[in-house]
């Protein structure tokens, strides 16, 4: 089942064209990859699919649906969650309230049912505050719990971000280059995280840089150079791949 997908994509910065008639398909429960050389478009890619773009050209559908140019809580409501290359916390919130702040709408929640307090919503939070701390401990932060996210490492900021998003219980999860600054273990602490979303039924669609990651967890990997797609398939096609190895090398190599 096609679970995300987009068709003729495009986006122009005034006479800059940055994606230029992307189309392409992520399969429910797969771990997908974007990649191509710095300024490639990437990263506008992942703007527009998440509505912090609107496109010029193009359409863009989730589970079916048309998503193009909505806004980024509504494509979040219907399951798409994602991270950013530059990791956006709330510093002076802890880690556990940083994700408290993911989940969604609390059911019921009132201006009057939070005044007081009525048993429903009570029930909604304590679901909550347990499900948090479930997701802390799943990336490896149990002991930062009641930790402020400034005085967090950079690697372990970005497994807050990750966290949070995970707690809007998302069908899809979009990692803008989840192994950048990260050290050696938090690297394969990361490889197996996105391992376990896949066993736990949720789709991957990353962007990354470390090819020796993107080869050895990625089902179908997508290549784009100057905003353009010039491949896509399994990585054992990719690697071998004449215009991804010039993109990546240049012709004389």
């Amino acid at each position: 089942m096609i679970l995300l997908e987009t068709k003729n994509l495009t986006k122009d910065f005034g006479g800059l064209r940055a994606v230029n008639k992307v189309s392409l398909q992520v399969e429910q429960g797969t771990i997908t990859s974007l990649i191509g050389p710095n300024g490639a478009g990437k990263t506008t890619i992942f703007n527009l699919l998440t509505g912090f773009l609107k496109p010029s050209m193009g359409e863009v559908r989730f589970k079916g649906h048309p998503v193009t140019g909505s806004p980024p809580n509504r494509i979040c409501q219907l399951g798409m969650a994602r991270t950013f290359q530059l990791v956006r916390v709330f510093p002076m919130l802890t880690v556990l309230d940083n994700l408290m702040l993911g989940f969604r709408k609390v059911k019921g929640e009132s201006v009057l049912g939070g005044l007081l307090q009525t048993r429903g919503v009570k029930a909604e939070e304590e679901r909550s505050l347990h499900r948090a701390l479930e997701l802390i401990e799943l990336v490896g932060l149990k002991q930062y719990k009641d930790q402020y996210a400034v005085n967090l490492g950079f690697g372990q900021q970005k497994l807050v971000e990750i966290a949070r998003a995970l707690a809007t219980n998302p069908d899809l999860v979009l990692l803008d280059e989840p192994m950048a600054g990260l050290s050696g273990e938090m690297k394969a602490n990361m490889i197996s995280l996105i391992s376990h979303l896949k066993s736990q039924g949720k789709t991957v669609f990353f962007i990354e840089h470390n090819m020796p990651v993107v080869m050895g967890v990625s089902e179908q990997v997508f290549v784009i150079t100057h905003g353009e797609q010039i491949a896509s398939g399994p990585p054992s096609e990719i690697v071998n791949n004449e215009q991804v190895i010039e993109a990546y090398l240049g012709r004389e190599q």
